[in-house]
């Protein structure tokens, strides 16, 4: 399956080499979750974890999902119990660590994952190859207009703060 980086350094299946699989949202992402056993968030978690290219934190993983570390400590703990992640040190700073899925997590994730992709990919065939270069394109400038807004707001507020 090929990957194409999208917001950070996650790479999201792709199609037809030009065409980002969105990761649906709301309601019915909510009740994929709900059919496998997950809660919205904890499959949120399970992708990032997935789909990176490089292994992440658990403070990257909130970055990337907007969830504070008390979510995704209780998540990643409970995918430890389960046997699916392990934590691997990491050797620049010892005090953090890499969450890495177990040979078990990896199964287990592209048990979950897979079918979800195909889902999307099935939705996406209502559109032309026009459509979905065109809707990448939106998406893209989209993520990129908030990332230049919540940055502006992390400007002002510190300097509010001085």
């Amino acid at each position: 399956m090929q990957k194409e980086s999208f917001g950070g350094n996650i790479q999201y299946p792709v199609w037809d080499d030009n065409v980002f699989l969105c990761l649906l949202r709301g309601d019915d992402y909510d009740d994929y979750a709900k059919t496998v056993g997950l809660t919205y968030m904890s499959l949120t978690v399970l992708e990032i974890v997935y789909y990176a290219e490089a292994p992440q934190t658990q403070k990257d993983i909130c970055a990337l999902c907007h969830y504070n570390k008390q979510v995704v400590n209780m998540i990643v703990k409970g995918f430890l119990n389960k046997g699916y992640i392990k934590f691997v040190e990491v050797s620049e700073d010892r005090r953090n660590k890499y969450v890495l899925f177990t040979d078990v997590g990896q199964n287990y994730a592209q048990t979950v994952l897979e079918p979800l992709w195909n889902l999307e990919k099935k939705a996406l065939t209502v559109l032309s190859d026009e459509e979905r270069k065109m809707m990448l394109e939106m998406m893209e400038r989209c993520y990129q207009g908030y990332s230049n807004a919540k940055t502006q707001h992390c400007i002002s507020a510190r300097m509010k703060g001085d």
